[in-house]
């Protein structure tokens, strides 16, 4: 146990340790505390934490309840699948970028025609339209929905 003495940050570990048993990280002290174990150890005792902001803790304990599983299996599941598809995309070195989001823009680099092209967010619509060819299903907007950029979008219109 722990003296009357013991400062809290001496104390974080074994309470992150409390907090990584349970199925789910939930409640008001623990809100925004995301224990992923390494090689099957525990936050405090070889494990890593990742503090999250709290409308991103809300978000994905949400979608974890939803579908049913842990918000520690969630957050893993989900990291690991973006970060997989990052470097796939890297590797195959894609000849579009984003270079820029703006208002309810997105600014596509395209390699291939040597051009960036806009493609807008028609919030009435609720859906991308590409400014090169008018539509909504060519490859400029099937990047821009594929991207992480589609979210920072989606944060500045909310």
């Amino acid at each position: 146990m722990y003296n009357i003495g013991t400062t809290l940050e001496t104390m974080y570990p074994a309470i992150l340790h409390l907090l990584s048993n349970s199925l789910s990280v939930t409640g008001p002290i623990a809100a925004g505390v995301v224990s992923a174990a390494a090689n099957g150890g525990h936050a405090g005792f070889g494990g890593k934490t990742v503090m999250l902001d709290h409308p991103v803790y809300d978000m994905a304990a949400a979608l974890a309840k939803a579908e049913n599983i842990s918000l520690r299996k969630f957050v893993n599941e989900y990291l690991g699948t973006a970060l997989r598809k990052e470097q796939l995309v890297k590797k195959i070195g894609s000849y579009l970028a984003i270079v820029l989001v703006q208002d309810n823009h997105l600014y596509v680099n395209d390699d291939r025609i040597k051009d960036v092209v806009k493609v807008t967010y028609l919030q009435d619509e609720k859906k991308l339209e590409c400014q090169k060819d008018g539509g909504d299903s060519c490859v400029h907007v099937a990047y821009c929905l594929n991207s992480n950029e589609l979210g920072k979008l989606a944060a500045t219109l909310a």
